[in-house]
Order: C-alpha cells, then structure tokens, then sequence
C-alpha cells in the first residue's frame, strides 16, 4: 500500500492501511524514517508471488529504516515467511503504546520478526504471537512479554 524511500521522512496519522498484497511488505515498505500515530494496519498478506520468494512482513517490513509506532495497532496480517504482522531487516524499530495481536506467518515471528535490527518497546500490550528470531533483545523481550501476560 505505502513504500517509504530511503531518503523519506513520513508521519502517518489516524488512518487504517489494509487489504495490501505484495511479495514483502504488503501494508508498508519501510526504506526510510517513518512514524505512525494512531494508526491501524490490518489485513495485508505478503505471499510468494513469483515461485523464487516468499512472502516477510505481510504489516509491515522495516529494510534499514526507522519505524516509531506510537498508539498503533498492527493485527491480523499474514506472512508466508516470516514477520506476519512486522519484520525488521537491519532497522530499528520503536514499540510506544502499542499493539501487536493476532498476525501469522508460515516461517517464524508470527507478529514481530527481526534479523539484526533494532527493537526499542517503551509499553507494549499483550502479544501472545511474538516469537524470537536471532537477536539477544528478542529473548530479553519475550521474558518481559512472558511476565506480562501471567
């Protein structure tokens, strides 16, 4: 739906982003700085549209950029890779008030994905499809997460 070029700096406000369908990053590409203020993004799937790829970040993918979510929602996207509801490639991704429930994807991170980005959480709501991939903040993260939900 939304590609921010590397050299962008945009702010979305009070707006749902749904119904996208792309190989990666169905609702928004994120190559820049991009911050998103109340703001709803649901319903996008990224899937493998050509046989040599599959789908990562059926919400959202951040690709080197800057994501702030604050007061945000990201639910009920899909992924045939991973990062059904976010995946970060080298970004950094900022979590404020925000909520990531009910996102799927086939390889792993079913709502929050990451390879050697950045995860910044200043609150978060319950998420019961976070899963780790690689980085040390994402097994510090689940603990909190963990600890959240009892």
């Amino acid at each position: 739906v939304f590609h921010i070029l590397s050299s962008a700096n945009v702010t979305l406000s009070n707006m749902t982003i749904r119904n996208g369908y792309m190989s990666s990053g169905a609702g928004i590409l994120d190559e820049g700085n991009l911050t998103l203020n109340n703001v709803v993004v649901t319903g996008n799937a990224a899937n493998n549209l050509s046989n040599s790829t599959i789908g990562h970040g059926g919400g959202i993918m951040v690709n080197r950029g800057t994501l702030i979510l604050n007061n945000s929602k990201v639910q009920n996207n899909t992924a045939t890779g991973s990062g059904g509801g976010i995946i970060n490639f080298s970004g950094t991704v900022t979590i404020n008030n925000s909520v990531i429930s009910g996102n799927t994807a086939t390889v792993s991170g079913g709502g929050l994905a990451t390879n050697q980005g950045t995860i910044e959480v200043i609150e978060f709501h319950q998420n019961s499809d976070l899963e780790v991939e690689t980085d040390k903040v994402f097994r510090f993260l689940r603990k909190i997460i963990d600890l959240e939900t009892r």
